[in-house]
């Protein structure tokens, strides 16, 4: 897998825009534009890029949300590989 980093939400768009991506998996907390609005931005800019959030502050409401608003998977921190 050819893997991209970005520190921020806008720049994460920015890469997207210079080049597809698949996926992408994103922190719901985050400086400036939140995970919720990044999965938003994704889904109406790059309809075919799959986008999961994950949190370390997780609850029902937030999952309901984040799989309403086209989330392909919900994590919760810390992530325990299987």
């Amino acid at each position: 897998f050819q893997v991209s980093l970005a520190s921020q939400a806008q720049e994460a768009l920015d890469q997207l825009g210079a080049q597809p991506h698949d996926l992408v998996l994103s922190d719901i907390r985050m400086p400036g534009m939140d995970g919720f609005e990044l999965l938003r931005t994704v889904c109406r800019r790059h309809p075919g890029t799959d986008v999961i959030l994950m949190t370390g502050h997780a609850s029902v409401d937030g999952a309901i949300d984040a799989m309403t608003l086209g989330a392909a998977d919900y994590l919760i921190k810390p992530l325990k590989p299987k």
